[in-house]
């Protein structure tokens, strides 16, 4: 001890064990007896479970016990705990998302591979193992490393690298070693969290309070406690026990509410660690308490995130299923609204029953569509934000429901009491009747939607009032929908296409970056731009096809010079469950077409599994995929299902096949997209294609491809001019 130390030289019987919490304000000796001082490398790192209070190993720890505090577990109670990123399992491959939604990643399980060691010594941990791990020369980290529970004296563990080699480079290296086996085991992708499915993240753990003895007990003293560890001590080393099954992406540490047991809560990022955490802790001794035993209880919890006003229109159609709920022990939670969403969420112990209530919760929130004979009630005025769309406000607002636009099915969707549907149905198809004017559609090219963005739009505005006038940023190209007279129109499409007309003042920063009117239910962006919660969703979904080298949602804010891509968080803020689920399979659809060289669909139709693309070291090569889900084989070098087949032979047999086809391209002019392979028919117009499926810029001439900022000057200067 320091000369200054006023502490007893009693030594401290829990700073032995690693249990004491008390830190420099402790009345005893902090100095073990018969400590040695030269210790190993280690020796200088904190011990990360003697901070939280829950070393076991005393002296025998290789880490630095420093006189340091314990602090109290952390608690990270809450539900809304967007991760910075977004992984989605779509058609057997984890895909992972970044900012503006963008593809990042794209992983497959047999990109992975995994190994089984045994036998382990029974107190060896993942640390170890990546020691042991390193001594072979193979770089792993803890995150890789899983133990399971151990049989006897002895466990194992089971390392999963994202490197298909690994496996065998593993077992190679391994096969000499006596003291330890090396066998491969299968490997699985792990599961992804979405609104489409149910998860089994969260384990809830209790265990009973401390008791006092009644006078007839016989165990210990009456008037003692059935065990003396404190919250603090017990909720970390439940969490430690918890580390031991995989990384946790939140911890809820126990408090002392009212109640015979303590209840904390985790949710581990992989659900296979969640699963192994409870087979293999639940109604075990505790950590503290011999005598006591921890329950360990997986939850399966189905999540979705809405409109406030959606919500607040089918409140009490959901209250009526809640009582069920709760006969089946289901736990459903509606949060507070938060920037115009609320979330809502079911948990509980069976995933069927999960799953059932869950999609009980979508048929009400997806409302009914409004339909006449089969035929959505729709007209191209509703797309626009003019008198056609105030009308719809009016039924809203007369009847008390909600009515939701969805402009890329061109469908309207009502929510409210089921009363009110029919008159709403009645009320919108007399608007359809009653809807004389005409709607003019301007598609913009890559020029007029710049100069739409750079003022153009604002103008077409002053010109013919903002009334008429609405930007269409779901469809493909973009359009400008023009509501009124053919006067009107040829006054829009003129300032589009040549720029005219001086752009009139900048709006306020309430006004909409899309719409320039005063923003709708406003979405204020990081970046300080403002959108109406339509145009922000209509934007997002939009900017999965936009025609950039990467497909990104990007801000359209200072007259679409802004350009920055919309961070994840802000997505997840902003957009609801389905519309998140929209976007990243959209963004992920416009991935998969653009890199047709990386990624293809399996051939079955309808069955939706992709496979990586694999360039063929032969002629004769053939590397076949066989499909998880319908068992087609197929090969990923030629893409032909011919098992058993090389490249070549399947190219013979196609040729019959492909010759007629050819002749008949021929005779109707259709080619073939350099990059994808779709066919293309050109009708009229220059020679300049976008390809619908990929987004290539084409010469029809020559058929190659081109950034879009060259290839006019490529058709000008090989072919004479544009094709007009």
């Amino acid at each position: 001890m320091a000369p200054n130390d006023k502490r007893s030289r009693v030594p401290c019987r829990f700073f032995a064990q690693g249990r004491c919490r008390n830190g420099p304000t402790c009345p005893f000796s902090h100095m073990a007896g018969g400590q040695k001082e030269t210790r190993g490398p280690t020796s200088a790192v904190p011990c990360r479970f003697f901070l939280r209070g829950a070393c076991l190993k005393g002296d025998a720890c290789p880490f630095l016990h420093d006189d340091i505090a314990v602090p109290a577990a952390a608690s990270t109670a809450g539900e809304e705990d967007p991760r910075p990123d977004i992984h989605r399992d779509i058609g057997g491959a984890l895909v992972t998302f970044g900012d503006g939604a963008v593809v990042a990643k794209v992983s497959f399980a047999c990109d992975f591979s995994a190994v089984r060691v045994k036998p382990l010594p029974r107190d060896t941990d993942a640390a170890s193992v990546v020691d042991l791990l390193a001594e072979l020369g193979f770089d792993v980290s803890t995150d890789c490393v899983r133990i399971p529970p151990p049989v006897n004296d002895c466990c194992c563990a089971d390392i999963r690298v994202q490197d298909a080699q690994f496996a065998r480079r593993l077992c190679a290296a391994m096969a000499h070693d006596d003291g330890h086996d090396a066998v491969p085991i299968p490997v699985s992708l792990p599961q992804s969290t979405s609104a489409h499915r149910v998860d089994a993240k969260k384990v809830h753990c209790s265990w009973h309070k401390p008791t006092t003895a009644p006078p007839s007990a016989e165990a210990f003293d009456p008037g003692d406690l059935s065990y003396d560890a404190d919250l603090p001590l017990a909720n970390t080393l439940i969490e430690s026990l918890l580390l031991q099954a995989g990384p946790l992406e939140r911890w809820e540490g126990a408090s002392d509410r009212p109640g015979k047991r303590f209840k904390a809560k985790a949710r581990f990022v992989d659900e296979a660690d969640a699963r192994q955490a409870v087979n293999s802790l639940n109604n075990t001794p505790l950590p503290f308490n011999k005598n006591g035993r921890l329950t360990a209880q997986l939850v399966h919890s189905a999540r979705l995130k809405v409109s406030a006003l959606v919500f607040d229109a089918v409140e009490h159609d959901i209250a009526a299923h809640e009582q069920a709920w709760r006969g089946q022990h289901l736990l459903y939670t509606a949060y507070p609204p938060v920037h115009g969403f609320r979330v809502l969420r079911i948990e509980g112990g069976v995933s069927g029953d999960v799953a059932a209530a869950a999609a009980t919760l979508h048929k009400i929130l997806g409302g009914e569509l409004l339909a006449v004979g089969g035929e959505a009630i729709w007209t191209d005025s509703f797309a626009g934000n003019g008198p056609a769309y105030r009308k719809i406000k009016e039924v809203e607002r007369r009847l008390g429901i909600v009515i939701v636009r969805d402009k890329r099915k061109r469908q309207l969707r009502v929510l409210g009491a089921p009363s009110r549907h029919d008159e709403a149905r009645r009320a919108l198809t007399e608007l359809v009747k009653q809807d004389s004017s005409s709607v003019f559609v301007i598609e913009l090219n890559v020029g007029m939607l710049a100069w739409a963005f750079d003022g153009g739009f604002r103008a077409v505005a002053a010109a013919i009032g903002s009334e008429k006038v609405t930007l269409d940023m779901v469809s493909s190209p973009r359009r400008v929908l023009v509501t009124g007279s053919e006067a009107s129109f040829h006054t829009a499409r003129d300032i589009l296409s040549g720029g005219q007309g001086a752009p009139p003042e900048a709006g306020s920063s309430t006004d909409c970056a899309i719409c320039w009117t005063e923003a709708e239910s406003p979405v204020r962006t990081a970046c300080g731009h403002t959108y109406c919660s339509g145009c922000f969703e209509d934007l997002c979904l939009a900017g999965t096809w936009t025609d950039g080298p990467v497909p990104s949602v990007l801000c359209q804010g200072d007259g679409g010079r802004c350009g920055q891509p919309l961070p994840l968080a802000e997505l997840q803020e902003h957009l609801s469950s389905a519309a998140l689920e929209d976007l990243v399979e959209a963004s992920f659809a416009a991935y998969v077409a653009r890199h047709p060289d990386e990624l293809r669909y399996c051939p079955t139709p309808d069955c939706g599994q992709l496979y990586r693309v694999a360039k063929p070291s032969t002629p004769n090569d053939s590397r076949l995929f066989t499909c998880p889900a319908c068992l087609v084989a197929t090969c990923t070098c030629c893409h032909g299902s011919y098992d058993g087949l090389t490249c070549a032979e399947t190219r013979d047999l196609d040729d019959r096949g492909q010759e007629a086809l050819q002749e008949a391209k021929l005779k109707l002019g259709i080619k073939d997209c350099p990059r994808c392979g779709t066919m293309i028919e050109k009708s009229s117009g220059c020679n300049h294609l976008t390809c619908t499926v990929c987004k290539a810029h084409i010469c029809w001439v020559c058929m190659k491809t081109f950034a879009i900022g060259k290839i006019y000057d490529h058709m000008t200067q090989d072919h004479g001019g544009i094709g007009l």
